[in-house]
């Protein structure tokens, strides 16, 4: 009886650390979801901010206009793949620590150690 009990309360840690780490997931994907809004509201301030000049704009200098819009989209398309190289980055280093044999604490520990390193160094610049 005492081994049934204790096979359901290993298997109750188990779910309850699953479910834990679903929720570390998720709450890493909202925060990831809510910089993206905050980031695609201020984008569209922008936007409607250079379409009031554009449309405000003479002719002669609408071509000016057209030149700063080519370039604030293509900052936004360079910031936009910057951060996405810099998640591929991250993805390939997880990949690689767990094909160098690491848990996933220990990889989420050394990463961990890892960003705070590079912000010590950073910050000394």
């Amino acid at each position: 009886m005492e081994l049934v009990q204790e096979l359901a309360v290993t298997e109750d840690k188990q779910k309850e650390e699953q479910n834990k780490k679903q929720i570390d997931e998720l709450t890493a994907k909202i925060r990831d979801l809510q910089k993206q809004l905050k980031t695609s509201h201020e984008n569209q301030k922008e936007l409607k901010l250079l379409l009031d000049v554009f449309k405000g704009s003479v002719k002669e200098s609408r071509s000016k206009v057209e030149l700063l819009a080519s370039e604030k989209r293509l900052q936004e398309e360079v910031a936009e793949l910057s951060t996405n190289l810099k998640k591929r980055e991250k993805d390939l280093e997880v990949a690689q620590k767990r094909a160098a044999g690491l848990s996933d604490d220990e990889i989420s520990v050394q990463l961990a150690s890892e960003k705070k390193i590079k912000r010590a160094a950073s910050n000394r610049s």
